[in-house]
């Protein structure tokens, strides 16, 4: 992926856009994130190979599409000239409006369990929208979901895809969205958390964290939770890092592509993480 955001082999795509771009706000493996401007201001823009682009892409541009219409928690894609996704130059672009925000702090209890709700919140809308074209959660495929509720996932809901503002937690990037249990996005939040905090030393953190996390949610969902369905999905996801590293040709680019080093990490934290699952 481009590193420089005005570099020339874009110029068409920018020009398709009828935007200028300023500079790269980084990304991943699969994408890169550029800042741009436009008449009316600041644009966030999401660039992926233009090979990316086939009906799942399209199904989760939509479902973040019907989703910023429903909760306002949640950033979604602006319609541009050619649409809501733009080619140009080998690229695909989907524009966002610009947030000002941070991360929130996953150590501090206010912002973990202003998590929790906003998922609750979330997961009440995407159970109204029904798209069929949507396929399994990327982190489902090729294993079977604990439970028996599918429906529209967020699919990497996560510190790195929210986002602290003066008007409360905003939702960004429903790139891994897709079906799923409501158990199976618990469990990959709390995967999420338990690789930070392994990588961190602080297998507590985590403990505080799952706590704090899911009692938000079920005070806002106003039912109880299911923790053995919701620890069975955080193993559910762990396999499937394991199967990614066994199989690199099945792994997204971001573990396909690593060093053998970091696949070296990946292990020892799969090999250290179940003791911390349910502390």
């Amino acid at each position: 992926m481009p590193t420089d955001p005005s570099e020339r082999r874009l110029e068409p795509l920018w020009s398709e856009l009828r935007l200028r771009p300023q500079r790269d706000l980084g990304g991943g493996h699969q994408s890169r994130v550029v800042l741009a401007t436009g008449p009316d201001g600041p644009v966030v823009v999401k660039l992926d190979p233009e090979e990316r682009v086939d009906t799942a892409f399209r199904s989760r541009i939509e479902l973040s599409r019907r989703a910023a219409a429903l909760d306002d928690a949640v950033t979604g894609p602006i319609e541009m000239p050619a649409g809501w996704v733009t080619t140009a130059a080998g690229f695909a672009a989907v524009c966002y409006p610009y947030v000002e925000g941070t991360s929130p702090d996953t150590s501090h209890r206010a912002d973990v369990e202003r998590m929790g709700t906003t998922l609750a919140s979330l997961h009440r809308t995407l159970a109204s929208i029904e798209l069929p074209a949507l396929p399994p959660t990327t982190a489902l495929a090729g294993a079977g979901p604990p439970g028996d509720h599918d429906q529209p996932l967020h699919g990497d809901f996560g510190a790195p895809n929210l986002l602290t503002t003066t008007d409360g937690l905003r939702i960004i990037d429903f790139g891994d969205a897709g079906t799923g249990s409501i158990a199976f996005e618990l469990g990959n939040s709390l995967y999420l958390d338990l690789f930070d905090s392994w990588v961190a030393g602080d297998p507590e953190r985590h403990g505080r964290f799952r706590t704090w996390f899911l009692d938000a949610y079920a005070e806002r969902a106003g039912r109880g939770i299911d923790t053995d369905l919701v620890n069975e999905a955080t193993r559910i996801r762990m396999e499937t890092l394991r199967r990614w590293l066994d199989q690199p040709d099945q792994a997204p680019p971001g573990i396909r592509g690593a060093t053998p080093a970091w696949h070296g990490r990946l292990r020892s934290f799969l090999s250290d993480a179940p003791a911390m699952i349910d502390p």
